[in-house]
């Protein structure tokens, strides 16, 4: 197990000592508790679920890597545009839905509304250092930041009265015309594999698994 690492934004965002490790093959309990003393919370990141049953330790998601490279042949999306103001109520709430299998929703540990103000942040980070495309007058949203030859997508979501229109699909053709045009040579996302929509959306849609890890919350008792 590799040496708990302070995690100072999440640990001022929430309030309390927050911090991450990495675990191996031969992370025990003990050595977890050892490290983990002067945190209130750890984030525990493990290639295999752990053999621990203990009600400090919650797996909290196993997140999922995907990768595409991109493709010219997409066109640019008349409904959808770049967001050039600062998101509003109805953006905020689209974030939210957006994580729905977030590990910071699903733990009911986190009650000082975790999930919520790490969500409002990621969202205006987006807005302010990187691009949110969003389509019909707000009712779904793609954020991405790009990274010279590499992007990534951050918060995805359509709202849930307006599933199954393809507003989704629109979204990622825009995104992937426009990092074409910017040279752009591959599209990451992660998401969780409770998320079973979203596995197949993206699968459906060209990109590839590259990896998964298991995520654990550790809770000091």
């Amino acid at each position: 197990m590799n040496r708990v690492e302070s995690l100072g934004f999440d640990s001022e965002l929430f309030g309390y000592p927050t911090g991450k490790a990495i675990l191996d093959s031969n992370s025990s309990l003990a050595e977890i508790k050892r490290q983990a003393e002067s945190f209130r919370m750890v984030y525990l990141i493990a290639d295999q679920e752990l053999n621990i049953e203990v009600s400090s330790v919650l797996l909290s998601g196993e997140t999922v890597q995907f990768r595409k490279k991109v493709v010219p042949g997409f066109h640019s999306q008349t409904e959808v545009e770049v967001l050039k103001e600062m998101p509003n109520q109805a953006l905020l709430d689209l974030a939210f839905q957006s994580g729905v299998f977030s590990r910071f929703r699903v733990d009911s540990r986190l009650r000082g509304r975790e999930f919520e103000k790490l969500y409002s942040l990621w969202l205006e980070k987006e807005f302010r250092e990187g691009k949110v495309f969003v389509i019909n007058k707000k009712q779904g949203l793609i954020t991405v930041r790009v990274n010279e030859k590499k992007a990534e997508i951050g918060l995805f979501a359509t709202d849930t009265q307006s599933r199954r229109l393809g507003l989704g699909t629109k979204l990622l053709r825009h995104l992937e015309s426009y990092l074409w045009n910017l040279g752009v040579k591959e599209l990451w996302v992660k998401t969780q594999r409770a998320n079973e929509p979203a596995l197949k959306f993206y699968l459906k849609n060209g990109f590839k698994e590259v990896e998964s890890r298991f995520i654990y919350h550790y809770w000091k008792e």
